[in-house]
Formats: C-alpha cells, sequence, structure tokens
C-alpha cells in the first residue's frame, strides 16, 4: 500500500493537490490515515500514546443519506480527495464527489477534514449543495465505525445521551439526540473516540453494537429538510480521542467527562484533547426539584492525554437524575466550550445518576430532536356532540391523533353506518375529546342490533370495543415521516380515563355471523361520564346477502415467535400456560383471516415422527375448522429423509397439498444458488407432493422452478424482473409476495408510522397482479427486555416491521395495523367473488346484468400501479362498497 505523509513547518504547507494515495497525518497526540476512494473515511486513527487503531471496517466520517436501496442503489460519482493550502500551519484535507441514487440524484457533497495538530481532534465540515434540477428530501448522516482499545469486545461502550438519560446502548438502536455528543469507550484500556456535532442539526443517533461484528461505533442523524434546486447546507462537527475513561457523562470540543457519585463524593473526570493552563472549574448540582448546591472552585492545567480529577463532598437528596454544570475560565475569561459546535451554554451540563431511579428523563438542549413533531393538523368534522366533550365519529382508515382537535363542519352526525358480509368484521371509531376537564370513568355500551323488518338480531357479543392506545414515534420510518405519538394498540376496552383537552379514541368492530339473515340493523352505542351528558350514537349496519368463507382465498404464511409471545405475556400479566397462550394467538389470528406459521406447521423432526404426526392430527382438524390457508412443512425434514417421506405421505393422504409449502430459503444470495438447487433437487425426490418456497428480492432474483411458489418483494415488480413473474402468474403458478422492513414511501407497508389506507391498499393490489399469497416474517418479533409499546424501532429505522400483535394480561393485543390486515384479506375475497360472479354472468352471456355492475369493476382509481394510489380513504371505501353492492346484484341476477 501506497501512503503520501504530510509534513507541516510553520507557514509551509507540503503538498496542495489532488492525490491518489492514502493520506498520513502524523500531529502530535495523534495520527491518522485517508483512504482517497470508497467513501474516503479514516481508516487509521490512533492515539501517539496508544498506538492502537481506533478506527475499523469502513472507517470514521463516512456521510450518506437516508436508506439503502435494493433496487436503485446510491451512489458516489467523481469522488477526489485533495490536500489544501489555504491554512498554512496545517494541512486541510477536502474530499468531493456527486451523488445519484433516490432523492439525492444532482447532491454535491464536499467534506473539509482539518486535523488540529496540536490537539487530539479532527474539525470536519460538511457541506451539501444541491445542483440537480428538482428539489430533494434528504436525511444526510455521519457514520463512525470503531475498535476502541484496537479491538471491539465485551468493554467497549457507546454512551449515548439520549431523551431517557444517557444509556449505555446495549444493542444497535436509535435513540433521540438529548446533547450533541456520542462516545465510544473501551473500559479496559480506558480510550474514547467521541464525536460532537451541531446542536441545532442532531436529530438522533444509531448506536452500533452486534456482538456478531468486528466494530462498534455510532452514526448520527441530522434534521432531514426539504433541499430546494441551488440551495446548500452546511454543518460542522468534532471527533475527539482521549484516554483515562471508563464512561461518558459529557463531551465537547474540548474535553470529555465522567461523572461518578459515591459515599458522599462526587467524582468527575475531566479528559481534555486542548491544553488549557490555569484552569478554574466553578461547578454546581442541580436537583430535578430545583435544589443546587455550588461546589467549591477547583485549579487545574488541562493537557491532551492527561485526566484531571475533581473530588466533591457532596450527597444527594436520594436516588434519581441529577445535573452537574460548570464553567471554565483562564483568568477573568470565560472559555467558551463547544463554539464550534453551537453549544447553547458554553460550559459542561451533564446529568448523572444516584442509585437506581424508574424513570429518566434528560431535556434536550434544542428543537433539534422534535423537529420533525407532526403537530396539529386542521380538521373539520361533523361532531355527534359538543358539550363537555366533542365527540365524532371516524373510519378505520382514519389514523386519529392525540391532538386533533376538529372545527364543526355543520349539522351534528350521530349515526355510524357500516355495511358488510355475513362472517366479516367491519370496524369505525368513536372518537371523544374532552375540553376543560378528565372524564373519569368514561363507559361505553352497545346494544344488541335488530332489524326492523324482520326482528331478527346482532348480539351485543358481536359487537367488539377496544380502546386506541398511542405509541411514540422518536425516528420516523426511513425519515420520510412525522414524529410523535402514532395510534397502533387496541387493548379491549374497560371504563378508563379520557384526559381533557386530548383525543380518546374507541375502536368499534362488528362482526356479522355467518348464519345473520341480510337486512338493516340497527341499535346504540352510549358514552357516558359523570359532567357530561350521555352520548348516544345510532349504529345502522347493512348486512349484504353473500358470506365470506370460512378459508380465505388469500394464502397467507405469517411468522410467530412462541417464546418472545410467553415471555412477553407474562411481563405484562398473563398467568396461563404456554398452551393456552399459543390457543389465543391461534385463535386471535383466525378471527383476523391470517395464518401463523409456528401454529399450523407439520411437527418437526422427532424419535417417532409417525407417532407426532398422529398426534398432530387434532390440531390439523382445528387449523382447518379454523379457515388456515396454508401448513408449513419444516425444512430440516430434509436431513431425516425417512421423516420427510412420512411427511409426504401425510401431505397426499389429507390432501393438503393446496395448503402445505416449505419455505427452503430466504433471500438467497447468488453465492448459495448452486447449493440452493442441488437443496431442492433433494426435497423434490423425497416430497414431491410438498410444494418449496423461497423468498427472493432485489435486481438479481433467484427464479428457479424447483420452486413451485415464488414469494418476491413487492418492489420487484416495479423492475424489470416482473416480466419473469407476470407469466409465472399468467400460466397458472402460484406467486406470493412480501414486505419487511422495505419498502418505503411511495409503496404500502405495515410500518407503524404509515397512514391506514398504506396498509390496506396492499391487499388490493395483491389481487390485482394475481398474487395468491401473502408472507410475512413475524407477527410479534422484539428484541429482549424492550417494551413493545414503547419501542418498535430498529436500525434502518423503521417502526413496527415485524411487529402486529401486541402481548396482553389475557393473551394478544389487537394493533390497527392486524386490523387493517383482516380488512384487507376480506377486501381480498370480495375481488374473488366479485371475478367470479363476473365470469358467470359473461358465461351466460347477461349483457344487461354486466352493465349494471360494470363500474364497479373499474378499479384503476383505487389500484392505478404500486406507488400512485390515493391516499383519501374514502376512495377506497366507496369502491368496496360499490363491490359489495355489485356482488349482491350479480348473485340475484344469477338467481343465486
Amino acid at each position: 500500500m501506497r501512503f503520501l505523509v504530510i509534513t507541516v513547518a510553520l507557514g509551509v504547507c507540503a503538498i496542495g493537490a489532488p492525490v491518489t494515495d492514502d493520506v498520513e497525518v502524523p500531529a502530535a497526540h495523534y495520527e491518522l490515515r485517508v483512504a482517497p476512494g470508497d467513501g474516503a473515511g479514516v481508516e487509521l486513527f490512533r492515539l501517539n500514546t496508544s498506538k492502537m487503531n481506533q478506527s475499523a471496517h469502513d472507517g470514521l466520517l463516512v456521510e450518506g443519506f437516508g436508506i439503502g436501496n435494493f433496487y436503485v442503489p446510491n451512489r458516489r460519482m467523481n469522488e477526489s480527495l485533495e490536500v489544501l493550502d489555504t491554512i498554512k500551519d496545517r494541512p486541510v484535507l477536502q474530499y468531493t464527489y456527486e451523488c445519484d441514487g433516490p432523492n439525492i440524484r444532482g447532491l454535491h457533497v464536499t467534506r473539509t477534514m482539518e486535523p488540529l495538530l496540536d490537539q487530539a481532534s479532527v474539525r470536519v465540515r460538511l457541506r451539501i449543495e444541491n445542483k440537480g434540477d428538482e428539489d430533494q428530501w434528504v436525511a444526510p448522516w455521519v457514520r463512525n465505525e470503531l475498535a476502541p482499545g484496537g479491538k471491539f469486545d465485551e468493554n467497549d461502550r457507546i454512551d449515548v445521551p439520549s431523551l431517557g438519560g444517557i444509556v449505555s446502548a446495549e444493542r444497535s438502536a436509535y435513540y433521540p439526540a438529548a446533547r450533541n455528543w456520542i462516545a465510544a469507550t473501551d473500559s479496559a484500556t480506558k480510550e474514547t473516540v467521541y464525536a460532537v456535532f451541531n446542536c441545532d442539526e442532531t436529530h438522533s443517533y444509531l448506536a452500533l453494537r452486534d456482538d456478531a461484528e468486528t466494530y462498534c461505533g455510532f452514526q448520527t442523524s441530522f434534521v432531514p429538510r426539504l433541499m430546494k434546486k441551488s440551495g446548500a447546507w452546511e454543518t460542522t462537527y468534532r471527533i475527539g480521542a482521549v484516554r483515562g475513561l471508563t464512561h461518558v457523562n459529557f463531551a465537547s470540543d474540548e474535553l470529555a467527562a465522567q461523572i461518578d457519585y459515591a459515599e458522599k463524593k462526587l467524582s468527575v473526570l475531566i479528559a481534555p484533547v486542548r491544553a488549557m493552563q490555569g484552569v478554574t472549574i466553578k461547578a454546581s448540582v442541580a436537583a430535578a426539584n430545583g435544589r443546587v448546591w455550588q461546589l467549591q472552585p477547583l485549579n487545574a492545567n488541562f493537557a491532551p492525554g492527561s485526566v484531571v480529577r475533581c473530588t466533591y463532598d457532596w450527597e444527594p437528596i436520594g436516588d434519581g437524575a441529577y445535573d452537574f454544570l460548570a464553567r471554565i475560565s483562564q483568568g477573568e475569561k470565560d472559555v467558551k466550550l463547544g463554539a464550534d459546535t453551537g453549544s447553547p451554554h458554553g460550559g459542561v451540563d451533564a446529568q448523572f445518576l444516584v442509585g437506581e431511579p424508574k424513570a429518566v428523563a434528560y431535556e434536550a438542549w434544542t428543537d433539534a430532536p422534535h423537529a420533525l413533531e407532526r403537530g396539529k393538523r386542521p380538521l373539520t368534522r361533523a361532531l355527534a356532540a359538543n358539550g363537555a366533550a366533542k365527540v365524532w365519529l371516524e373510519s378505520s382508515l382514519e389514523k386519529v391523533f392525540p391532538e386533533d382537535d376538529p372545527d364543526s363542519s355543520g349539522p351534528a352526525r350521530s349515526i355510524a353506518r357500516v355495511a358488510l358480509a355475513k362472517n366479516e368484521g367491519e370496524s369505525f371509531q368513536i372518537v371523544i375529546r374532552p375540553k376543560e376537564f378528565a372524564l373519569d370513568p368514561l363507559t361505553i355500551h352497545a346494544s344488541e342490533l335488530t332489524d326492523a323488518k324482520t326482528g331478527a338480531t346482532i348480539e351485543a357479543k358481536n359487537i367488539m370495543l377496544h380502546r386506541v392506545r398511542y405509541y411514540p414515534v422518536r425516528v420516523p420510518t426511513h425519515f420520510e415521516g412525522p414524529t410523535g405519538e402514532w395510534p397502533d394498540p387496541l387493548p379491549p376496552y374497560e371504563p378508563f380515563t379520557a384526559p381533557a383537552d386530548r383525543c380518546s379514541p374507541v375502536w368499534v368492530t362488528i362482526h356479522a355471523p355467518a348464519n345473520t339473515p341480510a337486512g338493516t340493523y340497527e341499535g346504540t352505542i352510549e358514552a357516558a361520564a359523570a359532567g357530561m351528558d350521555p352520548v348516544v350514537i345510532t349504529l345502522r349496519a347493512e348486512v349484504w346477502d353473500f358470506a365470506l368463507p370460512v378459508t380465505p382465498t388469500l394464502k397467507t404464511d405469517f411468522g410467530f415467535w412462541p417464546e418472545n409471545a410467553e415471555s412477553m405475556s407474562k411481563r405484562f400479566g398473563f398467568s396461563g400456560t404456554a398452551s393456552e397462550l399459543n390457543a389465543a394467538y391461534f385463535a386471535n389470528a383466525a378471527q383476523h383471516r391470517v395464518t401463523l406459521r409456528a401454529l399450523a406447521q407439520l411437527p418437526a423432526e422427532s424419535a417417532d415422527y409417525a407417532a407426532s404426526l398422529r398426534a398432530y392430527e387434532p390440531q390439523l382438524k382445528q387449523l382447518l375448522a379454523g379457515g388456515a390457508t396454508t401448513i408449513g412443512v419444516p425444512a430440516p425434514l430434509l436431513d431425516v429423509p425417512e421423516q420427510l417421506r412420512l411427511a409426504n405421505e401425510f401431505v397426499k393422504k389429507n390432501n393438503l397439498s393446496a395448503r402445505a409449502f416449505c419455505q427452503i430459503a430466504d433471500e438467497p444470495e447468488r453465492p448459495a444458488w448452486q447449493r440452493l438447487f442441488d437443496t431442492m433437487t433433494k426435497w423434490r425426490t423425497e416430497a414431491p407432493d410438498i410444494p418449496l418456497m423461497l423468498t427472493t428480492h432485489g435486481m438479481q432474483p433467484f427464479f428457479h422452478e424447483a420452486a413451485s411458489i415464488w414469494a418476491v418483494h413487492t418492489p420487484l415488480m416495479d423492475t424489470l424482473n416482473n416480466k419473469a413473474v407476470l407469466e409465472r402468474i399468467a400460466a397458472g403458478n402460484e406467486v406470493w409476495w412480501y414486505v419487511n422492513h422495505t419498502p418505503p414511501r411511495p409503496y404500502a407497508n405495515f410500518f407503524i408510522d404509515f397512514a391506514a389506507i398504506e396498509h390496506r391498499v396492499l391487499f388490493w393490489q395483491t389481487w390485482a397482479l394475481g398474487i395468491k399469497g401473502m408472507h410475512y416474517w413475524n407477527v410479534n418479533y422484539s428484541e429482549g427486555g424492550v417494551n413493545p409499546f414503547l419501542s418498535q424501532l430498529d436500525v434502518t429505522p423503521a417502526n413496527g416491521d415485524g411487529f402486529l400483535v401486541y402481548p396482553g394480561p389475557n393473551g394478544p393485543v389487537n394493533s390497527i395495523r392486524w386490523e387493517t390486515i383482516r380488512d384487507g384479506i376480506e377486501d381480498y375475497d370480495y375481488l374473488v367473488l366479485f371475478r367470479d360472479l363476473m365470469k358467470r354472468a359473461e358465461a351466460a352471456n347477461n349483457t344487461a346484468l354486466l352493465q349494471k355492475v360494470q363500474a364497479a369493476y373499474n378499479l384503476k382509481e383505487v389500484v392505478p400501479d404500486l406507488v400512485t394510489f390515493p391516499r383519501d380513504p374514502n376512495v377506497m371505501l366507496a369502491k368496496r362498497e360499490a363491490i359489495g353492492k355489485a356482488i349482491v346484484e350479480l348473485r340475484r341476477g344469477l338467481d343465486m
């Protein structure tokens, strides 16, 4: 490897031209090396007192935008690294490139790296200019991949100043930024690399910690912004390295600090990156109740590579979070800390803990972590009541936010109308927003529904009530939407307190049993509370004269993690057995017309597999009676061919070939294709009646006839590879598809912070393309110990990927997304019924009947393509109702 070593004499810079070799900069306290291409990361960052390289993998200072894309990758073009001579006493490295890819095409990036030769830090200026032809929504970030102490091991920690206090990240995760610094420390070697960013620009941090990797680190996300044509954005940040700390409570351009309390002694360790002589430290401690302790001033000299220990006699008032505040001065002049990075205080402002407080909050220095908050939206609604509380009705496709406060649009509306088939559930919402005082308790009561013409009834037990609870979105999915509270969990209703000046929606689901006579049913739902006149909502349900099938037409294969369901449910008060909990999840999934693979698949290998299959038979009967659409077969059975052959015979004997399948691979990469083909060939030899399914994605998907079922990632249908998929569908072969942590908008997906229409339209698109199955990787995945009511954010970032059903004291708790998925699967059945009836009318040459329903069959306004579908829920709801009425008309016209 070739290196270009830069040496500096005062006033003379050795080099001032573009370079193609690695550039090394030796400084008084550290050494760094920058590679000229592939992101120009700092691949060597080494303190002279340590000689351990703190950089790892892709290195330090690597910036990027948004989230990577399997289909249209981001690219750097025209990369150039130069050594500038604009500052005569030290070298300045400038890295530039052009961007190409979604939301970044036309951006020009300049990263200026200024090694501060007399300090243990590097100043970096990042400038982004939009030289393209259109405005761009950009989400810039900077990533630093590290090996603190020279290697990544169990001694390394990442300290993150989050809104929930300073967190030592135990896994890779996002955190909103309460302060503008983040640090990685090897607590054994006491070596720390930290970064300080501009307070007004720092939105959140991604702590990078995966024990399977050889590095840790952090990625800093700046506030996303709309960058206009010819617009520019610039920020400055610092990277520093210090020794002597085991953890970090504060960092600035000039220093990092560690704070510990034990036995009436407060110990503060200050590790500077910059020399300062004759320093006076004037400090205080503040408690949450407002009490302040003034600490004795201390004098010190700061030097890079050293540690200043400050010890104070101090006693707290109890367990909790305390603030350590300090001003640093030289002589009569205060030293303003963090001038480069916009510190609002200019001093040390750190939090430390005493004992083990139950909850910790850390107020952000600036509004940056809240810059994407949704805020109040303008609304007008026809109110059902406007007394002590505003009360109004919403469809199931409208997510209601706690701050919603609609103006009245005219006459009162107190009739909730729904239309549904037999054996279908349909939902709507009643929203209560108390004005000046809370309603406690607020009670909701639903009566039975009666058809006035026939006297037939829908019992009150078929009207299910759930509260709408909110999930805190702190970092938006793919950085593309607003943060704030989003409605999602739907715990069963019980009387509750409706707080003032905040929405409390109630989710109402009506189920029409399969034997319900067609007709119009009416009843009431009453909301009552002390201090409020009772509000009576008339509920009018039209039951159409057709039924949805017990077994949905759309096949579903949704993952389920029984062990996590058990551990999480017990955490929330569930006291039953594992089998009782699994039965509850199965029943809940059946109500939502979804098959959970783990609860439906054939037994795994065993000592007596024939006996295992016999024991499975009662479960199979229950599965089929409950509408299971798929029966998974475990792939490891291939390792015991005689048991796989028994499974194949079982499938044949029970006529399960149309339901049974084995997922043989998950998004296989090209190097594994030949081995996978050999595996599939072996499977087909041993189990020819059990179809193979595999998932595939990207621009080089794995398509092979040996897999009977292709499950494709939804955006793949917008690539040239869609030709092979559509040809397969046209030939009558089976295709499924799936979503996961991608795709983002404008595609449909199941993220918490997507609109409900963006969940439900996916099933209309499924039918329109002729796709027969929906695969989803999990409905209850969560990281160990994480409360899913508070955190479902992954490292994408995506909110709610792999989590659709919450844990509760009585088993599964629904979500708005789970309910919407049920509605989407029922919509698919509508479309199948409608098309089948149209074919019958065409075969009967019933032109008059076809003309009556032709308008309903035009779906272009709902599914024009995969990305430009209408976001107005009323468009889909109107089309669904038109199709429902058309089905009734067709059945009547065909004498069915």
